[in-house]
Order: C-alpha cells, then sequence, then structure tokens
C-alpha cells in the first residue's frame, strides 16, 4: 500500500513540473531570441570599419576634379592647344590644381631686319587657384611655364626656353549635371614677351570644364 502510494505521488509531482519545465524553456527561447534581434540591430547601427574606411576614402576621392582647357587660335600665330587638369576642392568655393600643356605652335618672329618662321610643339605644366565669388562668377590665378622655340637674332637660330607667364583673371562657370561646369576665362599675362611668348597678345581667353 505504501508503495502505490508512493508511486502515485512521484507521477503528480512529474505532471506538476512539466507546465513549470515548460515555462523555463519557453522562457530561455525568448530570451536568447531577444539577444539575437539586440545583436543584429547593434550591427546595423554600428558601421564595420571596412564600410567606414570605403565611405571615408569615397568622400576624399569626391573633392577631386578632372577636366582641362581647349583652344585654338588662327592668325598672326596658329595654335592649337590641349590642357588636361587635375583640382582639389578644399572648400566649395577653393579649388585649386595642377594641369600639363601641349599645343601645336606657328608663326613668324621678326625684328624688322630677320625673319624666323616658326612651326613647333610647345609643352609645359601650369598650377592655379579658382575661386567662386558670387554663384557662377569666379577668379582665376595661374602660372605657367611651357618650353618655347624662340628666336635669337644675335646667333641666327632658334632656341628653346622655358617662358614663364603669370596670369590673372576671372570668368563664369555654367553647371554640367551633378558636379561639373563649363568655364569661359579671360587672363591676362603679367609677363608678356613679344617674340617669346606662344600667345598673340597678353590677354588670354580660354574654354574648358571641371567635373
Amino acid at each position: 500500500m505504501q508503495s502505490y502510494t508512493l508511486f502515485f505521488l512521484l507521477v503528480i509531482l512529474c505532471i506538476g513540473a512539466l507546465p513549470l519545465n515548460a515555462q523555463f524553456v519557453e522562457k530561455d527561447k525568448r530570451e536568447k531570441k531577444d539577444t539575437l534581434n539586440r545583436v543584429e540591430t547593434e550591427t546595423e547601427k554600428t558601421p564595420s570599419p571596412t564600410t567606414s574606411k570605403s565611405k571615408k576614402k569615397g568622400a576624399g576621392l569626391e573633392r577631386f576634379t578632372f577636366g582641362g582647357n581647349f583652344g585654338l587660335s588662327f592668325g598672326s600665330i596658329t595654335a592649337i592647344e590641349l590642357s588636361p587638369a587635375i583640382g582639389y576642392k578644399v572648400t566649395e568655393n577653393l579649388i585649386p590644381g595642377v594641369g600639363g600643356t601641349y599645343m601645336y605652335f606657328s608663326t613668324q618672329a621678326t625684328n624688322g631686319v630677320q625673319t624666323f618662321d616658326i612651326e613647333t610643339s610647345v609643352y609645359g605644366f601650369r598650377g592655379f587657384l579658382q575661386y567662386i565669388i558670387f554663384e557662377n562668377f569666379f577668379l582665376w590665378g595661374e602660372f605657367e611655364t611651357l618650353n618655347v622655340e624662340v628666336a635669337n637674332f644675335d646667333t641666327d637660330q632658334l632656341e628653346r626656353e622655358w617662358v614663364n607667364s603669370p596670369f590673372i583673371g576671372g570668368g563664369y562657370r555654367v553647371p554640367m549635371g551633378f558636379r561639373g561646369a563649363f568655364n569661359f576665362t579671360v587672363l591676362y599675362n603679367l609677363n608678356y614677351q613679344d617674340n617669346r611668348s606662344p600667345y598673340p597678345s597678353p590677354l588670354v581667353i580660354r574654354a574648358g570644364f571641371l567635373l
């Protein structure tokens, strides 16, 4: 009789423990699920180091601008110019940069007695600074050095020299797309020298773009 009583007591205890055990299992599952959801949310909110570096790198590259000038000149001097350039946006209004210049050049140099027919290639490089002062208007400063053939009337020969040209001026920009613009620039050569400069006059007009 006592053994039957003990058996029934054990059965009752086991049956009573089942709901309690189920509650603990269900609670443990909920806690694990909440922890997993928290980790996923924090992972989404906190960018990985690789993602952060990629965004910073992309933001840095967006500050670079690429473009250049092209020009044609006919008359006493025939010139076909191509000048690629790269700039960097220090601010939205201030863009310093550097570029190269290649020019096909044809002219006559004379001192009134001697005359030289010059047909040659001109090449060199330049540094510039563009500052947007009001909407689409900008100021422009530049220092250009070009290797040109110069007539030496003393030796009656053509000699290659580096000719330095500081320019000041300004222009107007026409927006093109999301970040680019066409630039129309009027510059004045502060060191213009006849028979040495590859430009027909100290006043230089350019058309180009920056993207």
